[in-house]
């Protein structure tokens, strides 16, 4: 039998976005490059309640995103890979005690639309420095 922080976690982990992703040719190869999303959550409680009384207790959550781009050719396994600079964070709040996993992975689960967003952006802004990084592994091997 599954619990139900199994199911939620579960959610959670099917819910992260997708990996965005494109193809560049490059002096006549073809490289598959992937943006993927290195997201860490984070939760605290904030203020008190006494057990015999409605408290003022809240979870505030924390979700930060940085994007990490992988080159690679065509089913080969070996990538280079480069976490890019920047990040994206999003808080918010919710009324009630933090439970240990669940509301990071529900934070996460929630921004899953806005980090897909984030991951194409990053992918829109990166493509020079992407070219840039085959061009100088291209001349490093050449050597």
């Amino acid at each position: 039998m599954i619990d139900r922080l199994g199911i939620m976690a579960l959610a959670a982990t099917t819910a992260q976005p997708l990996p965005a992703s494109t193809q560049v040719v490059h002096r006549g190869n073809s490289y598959d490059v992937t943006y993927h999303a290195q997201t860490q959550a984070r939760h605290k409680s904030v203020g008190m309640s006494a057990p015999t009384r409605q408290g003022s207790e809240r979870c505030e959550r924390t979700v930060t995103v940085v994007a990490e781009r992988r080159i690679a050719l065509p089913g080969a396994d070996a990538a280079l890979t480069h976490r890019l600079p920047g990040a994206r964070t999003w808080r918010d709040s919710i009324p009630g005690h933090c439970r240990k996993d669940a509301n990071a992975q529900a934070a996460v689960a929630q921004r899953s639309a806005q980090i897909a967003q984030f991951l194409a952006e990053a992918m829109e802004r990166d493509r020079p420095d992407a070219l840039a990084a085959i061009e100088a592994a291209h001349a490093l091997a050449a050597r």
